[in-house]
């Protein structure tokens, strides 16, 4: 067989075998995140870089991402950016970028200026006039959700699907093992210590020693943290803004919150100590008693630690507040099997109505909801933010926040046009005419929380450098199936310790995880 005719069946059977796998994504695509794949799948429909489609604008009660450095404790004074001052800028990038377009993948952003709703979406689009007045240059945003089932025929068939796509951390894993995406500090001209990156972030979306993911929308947003009312607190005689020295002591722990908890508690007025969807709150536990599921090692290496002693305090302490001290808020269906999670309380209003203490979320839930509430209703409930207090096992590790959720830019490793995105992604990370560190501080003060409250933001800004993720959350097949045993399961259906059930899994999933990488 000739060369010629040799290459012409190799492409006849690559065309085949892409327009097969294409069939096959778009047709699993389904409203389940978790389809029995190892990855997750969700219903929007990824487009080739070539043919922009409109879509939905993806809004979600999410916004923004964040990272900046923080010296000190409450009052401190804080700067923007990484803890180091080295950068990359478009300047130094040397490529034509006159008359061309760059496309950035999305399932959040809005993908005209007219649906920005948010402070940073309109930030966003501010940018992006302006880039592509100074550079000559077509930005557009597509609608998509880039996650490893979604890629997997587009990427196999060599697309660039986009210059930049914006994914979960979470996702991250699945992307980076599956070898779709590639570190942007492989990257030319892209210095992922620029400080026009959320340092937090990069943090967050690192594995080993590769920086996969980097974030720069402007106000930065926290992911898990801790509302707390400290109406609540003060009526039973709690100095509320106390907790912030605790922290500096590192005496704000599983043991602090838990008597402040039961000090709260009273089920039959209603009102309980602590709240939030259960499988948030396992993660929030688990992290802060410095588990997780999977490890990657410095060498790149996962590793499965989804039976360590850290875990298992974590989800025993969670299993006493739900069965035990019975601080945790709970209703009677969610101990029906499945519905743990969807069958409880709306935990956002009840700490809004004065009827939880402390309301372990997503940092959004301020500006979107509590603080907009809070004044509506003219109720004079205070309150402020509190990083997850220390587990028994954290080993004097410093206050995180869980921060899988958040959403970063990554970029395939298809893209064949690295240089031009390097440089319009580094313009577009640059602050917008007239904005700079002190506006998005002021922002945050202003959106999230109520006047003269600095330790809340000040502890805002420290979490935003120390963010930390788990990357077992991204894997489906694992993470489902773990939390469903270890913790919905025996916390509660079966009411079992949850330790006892994370040994009665043996090495389930230790094949899974080390064939990551």
């Amino acid at each position: 067989m000739n060369k010629t005719v040799r290459k012409k069946m190799i492409r006849g059977m690559s065309l085949i075998l892409s327009l097969s796998l294409l069939v096959v994504s778009f047709a699993g695509c389904k409203s389940s995140k978790d389809d029995g794949s190892e990855y997750s799948t969700y219903t929007t429909v990824i487009y080739d870089d070539s043919e922009v489609q409109p879509g939905a604008d993806g809004n979600q009660s999410q916004g923004g991402s964040g990272g900046s450095k923080v010296s000190g404790s409450g009052g401190s004074q804080v700067t923007g950016g990484n803890q180091t001052t080295s950068s990359t800028t478009s300047d130094e990038i040397k490529v034509d970028t006159k008359g061309k377009t760059f496309t950035i993948m999305s399932s959040y952003l809005p993908q005209t200026k007219a649906k920005a709703q948010y402070t940073f979406e309109k930030l966003f689009w501010q940018r992006i006039e302006e880039v592509e007045k100074e550079y000559d240059v077509t930005i557009k945003v597509i609608n998509g959700y880039p996650n490893t089932n979604n890629l997997a025929s587009l990427i196999m068939a060599g697309k660039k699907v986009a210059n930049i796509l914006e994914t979960n951390v979470e996702d991250i894993t699945g992307l980076a093992s599956s070898g779709y995406i590639v570190p942007w500090n492989t990257v030319k001209g892209v210095n992922v210590n620029n400080p026009n990156f959320w340092s937090g972030y990069t943090k967050a979306a690192t594995l080993g020693k590769n920086h996969y993911g980097l974030q720069f929308e402007k106000p930065p947003e926290l992911r898990f943290c801790i509302a707390v009312n400290k109406t609540m607190l003060e009526s039973k005689g709690i100095d509320a803004d106390g907790i912030y020295k605790l922290i500096d002591k590192k005496q704000w722990t599983f043991a602090k919150l838990l008597e402040y908890a039961r000090a709260t508690t009273n089920a039959s007025q209603g009102t309980y100590g602590i709240g939030g969807s259960p499988s948030k709150v396992s993660q929030m536990l688990i992290a802060a008693n410095g588990g997780k599921i999977v490890t990657i090692g410095s060498n790149g290496k996962a590793s499965p630690t989804y039976n360590s002693r850290n875990i298992k305090n974590a989800l025993d302490w969670m299993y006493d507040i739900v069965n035990t001290s019975k601080v945790y808020y709970t209703v009677s269906a969610q101990f029906q099997k499945g519905q743990a999670d969807t069958g409880g309380p709306d935990y956002v209003q009840s700490f809004i109505d004065g009827k939880l203490a402390f309301l372990l979320d997503d940092s959004w839930v301020f500006n979107q909801q509590i603080r907009p509430k809070v004044a509506k209703k003219g109720n004079n409930i205070k309150f402020g933010l509190l990083p997850m207090p220390l587990g028994p096992d954290a080993g004097g590790k410093s206050y995180t926040s869980l921060s899988s959720n958040a959403r970063v830019f990554t970029i395939t490793k298809t893209n064949n046009e690295r240089d031009f995105t390097a440089k319009i992604m580094n313009a577009l990370a640059e602050y917008p005419k007239g904005y700079d560190a002190n506006s998005w501080q002021e922002e945050i003060a202003a959106d999230y929380f109520q006047k003269g409250d600095t330790n809340s933001l000040n502890m805002y800004l420290k979490l935003l450098s120390n963010m930390e993720s788990d990357p077992g959350v991204g894997l489906p097949r694992v993470y489902g199936g773990f939390i469903d045993k270890a913790m919905f399961t025996p916390i509660f259906y079966d009411k079992n310790t949850p330790s006892a059930a994370i040994d009665a899994l043996g090495t389930t999933y230790d094949k899974t995880i080390k064939n990551l990488f």
